[in-house]
């Protein structure tokens, strides 16, 4: 009898000298495995210079090691993730014992690039656990870290008539195309490059809109009004760039819209907005209006000598016949 209570008297030993080893506080996480991720917030630069990739270190530990009735921890560790991230753990199972009680995951992680800021999500390092000898399955408190895209900003510019011509007093205007190349909404402001060396030539340019909201990977037409009331004729070179709210507006962008315009010499004002105010138009008018007059005239000679060859021809033969009488 005595030996067959020997083995639940040492078990009940064992777990009473337990007890005492662990604050009764504590009992409860005696046997948890605890997963620590080193920060609480993961940031990524998805711009053209960044890489979009990030890297985290993960403490898995055991609180309280000395618990006499464990070997070893066998853990298995699982990370759920945003679809839009991508995790590498350099090892998935570890193993934790009194005498190595904690152990350190590597993870890297990446973004594609271009990935819109407004996305959002957290990393979380979970995991199953087996206690051995007992072969019992241990809980595993895991952590999480939020994930946080970090905006860029950019625009480009352009006309998509970059080439123009007026003539002179007249207005017109010119629709400028603003892309939003950054991964967040964005507000830029609009000015126009040397506008009073502009003024100074006589051409007066006009924005019908200075800020303009723009939302992530979208496009705006803005309109800018040109008048070249007191130009003279030539080539006028307009330029257009923005400034970014989101970098600041001290901060301008790379892209510029550049217009060039040819001013011409003023049609007759009865003329204006007609076919007639086209030069190619005159001067191919022009053209046929000479070569109708060379032909009118070409004929009118040929005609002149017709006649007078005939008349020529009538009075020869009428000397003729007076010199027979």
């Amino acid at each position: 009898m005595k030996g067959r209570h020997s083995i639940p008297m040492a078990a009940a030993l064992i777990f009473l000298i337990g007890n005492c080893i662990i604050p009764a506080s504590n009992a409860a996480s005696a046997f948890i495995v605890r997963i620590e991720i080193a920060q609480d917030i993961i940031y990524f630069d998805v711009s053209p210079d960044g890489n979009g990739s990030a890297s985290v270190s993960i403490r898995i530990y055991l609180p309280y090691p000395n618990n006499p009735l464990m070997e070893r921890v066998d853990v298995v560790i699982e990370a759920a993730r945003p679809s839009f991230l991508n995790i590498y753990l350099s090892t998935n199972e570890i193993s934790l014992s009194r005498e190595s009680p904690e152990a350190t995951v590597l993870g890297n992680m990446t973004v594609a690039p271009s990935t819109s800021s407004l996305l959002r999500g957290d990393l979380v390092i979970s995991g199953t656990a087996r206690m051995y000898p007992s072969g019992a399955t241990v809980p595993v408190e895991g952590d999480s870290s939020s994930i946080n895209i970090q905006p860029y900003y950019g625009a480009d510019l352009y006309f998509p008539t970059p080439f123009g011509k007026m003539s002179e007093g007249e207005t017109l205007t010119f629709p400028m195309r603003i892309n939003n190349t950054g991964n967040a909404n964005d507000a830029y402001k609009l000015s126009v490059i040397d506008e009073e060396v502009l003024k100074e030539t006589g051409i007066h340019v006009k924005l019908d809109q200075d800020i303009i909201e723009v939302p992530e990977g979208g496009s705006v037409l803005v309109d800018v009004i040109v008048s070249a009331s007191g130009a003279r004729r030539g080539n006028y070179f307009i330029r257009v760039e923005a400034n970014s709210n989101g970098k600041g507006t001290s901060d301008p962008e790379e892209s510029i819209a550049a217009l060039t315009i040819t001013v011409e010499k003023r049609a007759i004002s009865f003329l204006q907005d007609t076919v007639f105010s086209n030069l190619y138009f005159i001067w191919g008018t022009l053209a046929v209006l000479v070569a109708l007059l060379g032909f009118i005239s070409y004929g009118s000679i040929r005609l002149y000598r017709h006649i007078k060859w005939k008349r020529d021809f009538e009075r020869i033969v009428s000397a003729s016949i007076h010199e027979r009488d």
